[in-house]
């Protein structure tokens, strides 16, 4: 099965961010504790950071897009093009 990307996304931007979250990423390595928000469901300073950018990325770009995060949530997401955001999976 193959998808076709809507040729309003920027490629070259969506990777520059990616590039942006692994910086935020390396900045927190070996140097953060987790935090538990349930039972055997970690969350890190990393975590809530990475998806922040991410989605204040998507929004200036994407304002008619809908966002869904592990950390936060989401909201508008009846919109024809919904961005899952799991910052650093298995925490």
């Amino acid at each position: 099965m193959s998808v076709a990307l809507d040729s309003k996304l920027d490629i070259a931007a969506i990777r520059d961010w990616i590039a942006e979250a692994g910086d935020v990423a390396r900045h927190y390595f070996g140097r953060v504790q987790a935090e538990w928000k349930g039972i055997g469901d970690p969350v890190t300073a990393a975590d809530r950071e990475i998806e922040r950018l991410l989605t204040a990325r998507i929004r200036d770009a994407h304002p008619d897009h809908g966002i869904i995060g592990e950390e936060y949530g989401g909201d508008t997401l009846d919109r024809d093009y919904l961005w899952t955001i799991d910052p650093i999976d298995g925490t």
